[in-house]
């Protein structure tokens, strides 16, 4: 299975270009089948930043009866090689273990095919579906999600340079998969009130990172995409190695619901909430405790972009969108007798300090559903979930009059950088394919109407 535009010296020359160079099965009896790779005739992988481990589909054309012969019943090893040799980064791939956890989709147009769907996931998945936690914990989330890792699930994390995760956590995992307890940490970890993720990717495994810790690279975003038409000046059709980047750079296609509501931020407390504890010890609600938020308080330093998607301007009928402060109410849980404190409040699961911060993580997890594209672009192996892309969209006008007379072409509404959160990899007749959702938070020029 193979889409293999290259040149003599089996370069490729555009970036819808792939190679399967090793597709081998492992029978629960131990038996490999090496010549698996002649009956994919498409496969997809599905990571992001939401999700705890890849998710791999193979289309199966089987005309030698493997599926009886080899008795597939789930749980077998495939291990998987993609990758090609492009002009500038030279040899890149995905090597990935995969373990089947479910074949379906199966019919038999023609007496001698069969053809089916098999679904894989990491090793890792499998260890998670045989423990369960219902131990003490201490820690900050990062050394305890790290020690889950390692210890529960064997594997690998990636730990991002710059990820932090703030405040001393300290409770019972209450009969959780590791997973689970994972994504429970998740919930209560920021790092500087950013939220932090937990994910797989095909390149890198599994990666720990933060919002905060991606927002350091948005001066340098992974790559500039475009919406351009092919301009004379900007084509290589002499450069082989520019060529392919520039297809690599182009957008092939946007699709978008926008999400623009700012009924569903301002019910989800994005522009005004508080916090108060609750003493579960003796039920009471502490008001001298009470924490607020307000959407003013908000800076560029974690935005993706400059200016933020509502302003002080936005009103409903004659209230400030911004004086809407009480639309939602947190309360956590403390324990003025936990952990033999007995005289000073102490939170049941985390520090009273991060109550702030968990209100501001909030907010900013809301604000990354502002605008939310579905961009389909060329293959790349080294674009994952957790990378910041700049997109950048011409208005819809003629643009040749627009060049003549030396006016601003970019819609600067679409442009701007995004989080890239979701990735198909697809694989198939058409070439290498990447079906991607894009998020971002603010925008590049000011949400007020210029007439």
């Amino acid at each position: 299975m193979s889409t293999n535009f290259t040149t003599q010296e089996e370069v490729s020359v555009t970036p819808l270009s792939f190679k399967l160079r090793k597709a081998n099965l492992t029978s629960n009896s131990g038996h490999v089948i090496e010549n698996f790779g002649d009956m994919l005739h498409d496969i997809k992988i599905h990571e992001a930043l939401h999700r705890g481990s890849i998710v791999v589909e193979l289309f199966v054309e089987d005309s030698i009866n493997l599926f009886s012969e080899v008795k597939l019943a789930g749980n077998e090893k495939i291990i998987l090689d993609i990758g090609r040799t492009e002009p500038l980064e030279g040899e890149v791939g995905f090597e990935m273990e995969l373990y089947i956890s479910d074949v379906g989709q199966t019919s038999q147009t023609k007496p001698s095919v069969r053809t089916y769907v098999i679904t894989c996931v990491s090793k890792h998945v499998y260890i998670n579906s045989k423990k369960c936690l219902n131990k003490s914990f201490t820690g900050d989330a990062k050394s305890l999600i790290t020690s889950i890792t390692k210890s529960e699930l064997g594997a690998k994390l990636d730990v991002q340079k710059n990820c932090n995760t703030n405040g001393l956590m300290q409770g019972i995992y209450p009969n959780l998969k590791p997973v689970e307890a994972i994504s429970w940490l998740l919930r209560n970890a920021n790092d500087n009130g950013t939220p932090v993720y937990f994910y797989e990717t095909a390149k890198k495994g599994l990666v720990l990172d933060s919002y905060a810790s991606m927002l350091l690279r948005k001066s340098l975003p992974f790559n500039t995409y475009n919406r351009f038409p092919n301009l004379e000046q900007t084509l290589y059709r002499n450069k082989e190695q520019f060529a392919f980047e520039e297809e690599r750079a182009k957008i092939r296609n946007v699709r978008s619901s926008l999400n623009l509501s700012k009924l569903t931020p301002a019910n989800t407390g994005v522009f005004g909430s508080n916090a108060r504890s609750i003493d579960i010890s003796n039920k009471k609600i502490k008001d001298e405790t009470e924490i607020k938020y307000s959407y003013d308080k908000i800076d560029k330093s974690v935005m993706l972009n400059d200016f933020p998607p509502a302003i002080a301007e936005m009103k409903v009928g004659d209230t400030p969108l911004f004086e809407i402060n009480n639309s939602k109410k947190y309360y956590y849980s403390s324990n003025d007798l936990a952990f033999g404190s007995g005289t000073t409040t102490t939170p049941t699961y985390h520090s009273s300090n991060e109550f702030p911060n968990a209100l501001k993580c909030n907010v900013i997890r809301e604000n990354l559903n502002t605008v939310v594209l579905n961009v389909d672009l060329a293959g790349d192996f080294n674009l994952m979930p957790g990378a910041i892309v700049n997109l950048e969209f011409i208005k819809q006008a003629e643009i040749s009059e627009e060049l003549e007379e030396g006016r601003e072409f970019n819609d600067l509404w679409f442009s701007g950088n995004y989080l890239v959160t979701k990735i198909t990899h697809h694989f198939g007749k058409d070439g290498y394919i990447m079906y991607t959702t894009l998020h971002k938070d603010s925008f590049k020029t000011k949400q007020l109407d210029e007439f």
